[in-house]
């Protein structure tokens, strides 16, 4: 078998009713495609996420972090984020999510059939747009004053609002519409850019691939969701940690009699994390 451990990419998903963020115990969702065969060496590729709740808060306000050595920055928002398996989402309804310690809500437009996601705030008065529903022309429209939006965010109807005068042209305002995220469907996950300033970059980045076999059709895959109840940073810190094995799962996975030191060869590391590969 071969292990892969994907970048903060690949690890946020639903946890319906209400989708959790990435470092409050966050539910990976991942599609899992095993074949037969010899026993290659393992690759890893980690990043290097905060440790404790507080460095989490820190992340939010300078989501920035440079490499010491080699000056590098990462930047947790120049990425996309795997957020749902399209399968789950209900395309008749708005969806909520968190990522990134931001409220997003997710709803799928009817007119060009797209995904979108919005910041889950109506710019009047910062209901949770969330909690609305889709309206009859195709909108979304906010359960708390019926402002209704499309799928590029702008506003289409206030209802309180005259259609002439100062009103009018107070909606003509960017101020009274709703920010949107880039996002894209690949692979059956819908994916989430998660800054609304990051469109060039975002067009320019492909989204983390499953492996190839994943759409050869001689191969069969299974879809899986699995909730986990602890944070993104737990998680990697598990996976990327093979000497935990033979103890931890002693006679599951692993066994004590087969503990021994693991050579471990380091191919590259920088801002991002780091990615190597045993001996064997």
């Amino acid at each position: 078998m071969r292990a892969s451990i994907p970048t903060p990419s690949l690890l946020v998903a639903p946890s319906p009713p209400r989708l959790r963020s990435l470092y409050a115990a966050a539910a990976p969702t991942s599609r899992h495609h095993a074949r037969g065969g010899g026993r290659p060496r393992t690759r890893l590729r980690v990043a290097a996420p905060p440790s404790a709740p507080g460095e989490a808060a820190e992340q939010q306000a300078e989501p920035s972090t440079s490499a010491p050595e080699s000056g590098e920055k990462f930047s947790w928002r120049d990425h996309w984020y795997p957020v749902s398996l399209v399968e789950d989402l209900d395309p008749s309804r708005p969806t909520p999510f968190q990522l990134l310690n931001r409220d997003l809500v997710i709803w799928k437009d009817p007119k060009s059939g797209e995904w979108v996601a919005l910041d889950d705030r109506c710019p009047h008065r910062l209901a949770p747009l969330s909690e609305g529903r889709i309206d009859e022309t195709g909108c979304l429209q906010c359960s708390y004053h019926g402002w209704s939006f499309d799928g590029s965010g702008a506003w289409t109807r206030i209802p309180q609002a005259m259609p002439e005068g100062p009103e009018a042209r107070a909606m003509r305002s960017p101020k009274a519409c709703a920010t949107k995220f880039p996002t894209l469907v690949s692979q059956g996950l819908l994916f989430v850019w998660p800054d609304e300033n990051g469109w060039e970059k975002a067009t320019a980045t492909k989204p983390p691939m499953l492996p190839k076999e994943f759409d050869d059709p001689a191969f069969s895959t299974v879809t899986i969701q699995r909730d986990l109840y602890y944070g993104y940073d737990t998680l990697m810190e598990n996976v990327s940690d093979p000497s935990h094995i033979e103890f931890a799962h002693h006679k599951v996975t692993g066994r004590r009699d087969r503990a021994r030191p693991l050579t471990f060869k380091m191919e590259s590391s920088g801002a991002w994390g780091y990615s190597g590969a045993n001996s064997e």
